[in-house]
């Protein structure tokens, strides 16, 4: 898979200058597959960059995955579904519940060992709880790229 990385600024009012977030930023990855077809990793980006690269491209974005249930990394899912409003989102079973009661409701579960197709690849769901309980790793199989949210 051919990995598009962006940097991802928070919302200006939860920045906090200096802090371990403003020099580490969030990023969102778009993983496409070698027939165009693209998942979205923790989609907390700037859209505009990826909606172009989307377009330039010509890519099928087929879904959004989330690799844990935390605010720095879902803050721009409503944005993204007013966008993309019958894409569905992938987020931890345990996770399922409160993404869905945010008003999420094209939300599936992801569990460990199940395998997720983006156009002719898969990616691997690994779940690798210790940053949160719903951790979990995202595992390009083929090019054996891993996305690990914020497991260290």
């Amino acid at each position: 898979m051919e990995i598009l990385s962006y940097r991802s600024p928070l919302p200006p009012h939860r920045i906090v200058t200096g802090s371990f977030v403003d020099r580490n930023p969030n990023m969102t990855y778009l993983a496409v597959s070698e027939d165009r077809h693209c998942v979205a990793i923790d989609v907390c980006s700037d859209m505009e960059a990826v909606l172009s690269d989307l377009e330039k491209r010509n890519l099928k974005l087929d879904c959004l995955l989330i690799t844990h249930y935390h605010h720095d990394h879902t803050f721009a899912l409503r944005d993204w579904l007013r966008q993309f409003p019958d894409l569905s989102v992938g987020i931890h079973a345990a996770s399922l519940g409160a993404l869905s009661s945010s008003g999420i409701k094209q939300a599936f579960p992801l569990t460990d060992g199940m395998s997720i197709k983006v156009g002719n690849e898969n990616i691997r769901i690994l779940a690798t709880p210790g940053h949160t309980s719903d951790s979990l790793c995202f595992w390009d199989e083929k090019g054996n790229n891993l996305f690990t949210g914020d497991a260290v």
